[in-house]
């Protein structure tokens, strides 16, 4: 997690996640004003308040109570686990959603909602814990869970959704999306994530067991903790 500048809140997401998911955002919608984002799974607020900030027109949706912390944003508690488009009598330009789809119990149905709601052209930009890099890897080797998907964040965090890399283009046809890029996101090293998880395992005999027969072998999106999906809604903005 890092520390939000100034009154904003605390970004509640690996390093770097909510830069990155804003760069993307920005790339295709520089102009903040006259633009509408909607944050799904929006937290305390965080990102709301950044594209706030930045003169983009933002709503929210965030079903804890009393959670969300951002004035001049409307917030509404819908379950995401629902059908939450319905909420809404506007489309949107772009949504975000931040480490939000790993605690649904349907990642089509919740595509599917984003889709309704996104504009022709618009962007949806939803982060998931990366459960084919290499940390994650070893970890199924050892203990037949994956990285961020184990009991204590099932219990705890409410992680019960992993998603694939070779699932999200085929699960983003059905839902009327396309998948625009498949990229990582954040600045935790993966070494750091590696040492987090196996304290007892020296850093120089990890390093040279993954370089010398794992890395190399292993296909997919091997690199970083965090993947970002961008799916983009056929038409012309």
């Amino acid at each position: 997690m890092t520390q939000a500048p100034h009154n904003r809140p605390q970004e509640r997401a690996s390093a770097g996640v909510h830069e990155d998911v804003f760069r993307r955002l920005r790339a295709q919608f520089p102009a903040g004003h006259g633009v509408a984002v909607l944050d799904l799974g929006a937290g305390d607020g965080a990102m709301s308040a950044r594209l706030l900030e930045h003169g983009y027109t933002v709503e929210a949706v965030e079903i804890v109570p009393g959670r969300f912390q951002v004035a001049g944003v409307p917030c509404r508690p819908l379950d995401l686990n629902g059908e939450f488009a319905a909420g809404f009598e506007r489309p949107f330009d772009g949504i975000v959603a931040i480490d939000v789809i790993e605690h649904l119990e349907n990642p089509r149905d919740f595509l599917r909602n984003c889709a309704r709601l996104l504009a022709p052209g618009g962007l949806a930009l939803v982060t998931s814990p990366n459960v084919e890099c290499w940390n994650s890897r070893l970890i199924f080797l050892r203990h037949g869970t994956l990285f961020m998907f184990g009991n204590p964040e099932h219990d705890r965090h409410g992680h019960i959704t992993p998603l694939f890399s070779w699932q999200v283009p085929g699960i983003a046809a059905a839902t009327g999306l396309e998948l625009a890029e498949c990229v990582p996101a954040g600045c935790v090293p993966d070494w750091r994530l590696a040492w987090q998880r196996r304290g007892r395992i020296s850093r120089l005999a990890m390093k040279a067991v993954l370089q010398m027969i794992l890395f190399p072998a292993m296909k997919g999106p091997r690199k970083g903790g965090t993947t970002l999906y961008v799916f983009r809604k056929a038409g012309a903005p």
